[in-house]
């Protein structure tokens, strides 16, 4: 691939209209989402936010659909001259479901869109086996005890959930355990997945497998026509900064560490709790 031929801006024109859109970010986390949220951002027409997306959804209002409606407000607010916003939070989706549980996240995607803006959604997922390495590298770098980790339920995602709205978020079983230790990190996979993947089927949505994007295996032109095959399906315009985009995922930023791993037990854990639905994703653990 040759990139040094490149236009004298950093993105291409485009004849698409990037009248009020918005792109949404949806996965587990630990999907590139940092990552992309930077390239995002460099586009003239947008406007990208990550962190502190429990700041910028109001889960004290009384229906989703203000909720949705006070979002768009603040990002119309955030980049008054943006025509393009986007959410890359990975969170945001069943953050804005979480307050009044909504079951179909779709219905999140249509309340959004009623405020007047064409809503694209980005599906980021990852293999189970590597996720969960991921988060276990994350916690024990924040400081936290990676076995501790809460499934959606729990305080530290921002909203804690009655047993009542977690069943009928996320259609857990009436009467099912509280996972414990490492069986959160699976619960958190399955779950989160679970729930997202009804987004998958509807136009406004994409899927894109984290390996595809960042595997070892991914060659840089295949790298780049993935973040080219993003930025249009959110209607952003193609990025054309390509020498420093090649470089820039030969040095990840937040690395998990080459020394995590998991146990024997863990592994026969994730295969238990997580193997069924990764396999609808074409994970074979």
């Amino acid at each position: 691939m040759t990139t040094s031929a490149r236009s004298s801006t950093r993105f291409a024109s485009s004849t698409v209209s990037y009248k009020r859109k918005l792109g949404v970010y949806a996965s587990t986390g630990r999907t590139g989402s940092t990552f992309l949220h930077h390239l995002f951002g460099r586009a003239p027409i947008a406007g990208s936010l990550h962190s502190g997306v429990w700041k910028r959804v109001d889960s004290t209002l009384p229906s989703t659909e203000e909720i949705a409606a006070a979002y768009v407000s603040s990002m119309r607010a955030a980049f008054p001259d943006a025509s393009v916003y986007v959410e890359a939070n990975p969170r945001f989706v069943e953050r804005v479901a979480w307050p009044h549980a909504v079951a179909d996240p779709i219905e999140i995607l249509d309340l959004l869109e009623a405020q007047g803006v064409i809503v694209r959604c980005l599906v980021m997922v990852r293999d189970p086996r590597s996720w969960a390495i991921s988060i276990k590298h994350r916690w024990r770098e924040s400081g936290r005890d990676p076995q501790v980790l809460g499934d959606p339920r729990a305080a530290h995602v921002g909203v804690p959930m009655s047993e009542e709205n977690v069943r009928k978020m996320y259609g857990v079983p009436p009467g099912m355990a509280k996972p414990q230790g490492f069986d959160t990190i699976c619960a958190t996979w399955l779950l989160r997945n679970r729930y997202l993947e009804k987004l998958l089927g509807d136009e406004r949505c994409l899927l894109v497998p984290f390996e595809d994007l960042f595997g070892s295996g991914v060659s840089d032109e295949a790298f780049v026509g993935q973040v080219q095959q993003i930025h249009g399906h959110l209607q952003l315009p193609a990025y054309t900064w390509l020498d420093e985009l090649v470089a820039s995922r030969h040095r990840p930023t937040n690395p998990t560490s080459k020394a995590e791993g998991l146990s024997d037990d863990e592994l026969d854990r994730l295969r238990e709790i997580c193997g069924e639905e990764a396999a609808r994703f074409g994970y074979q653990l």
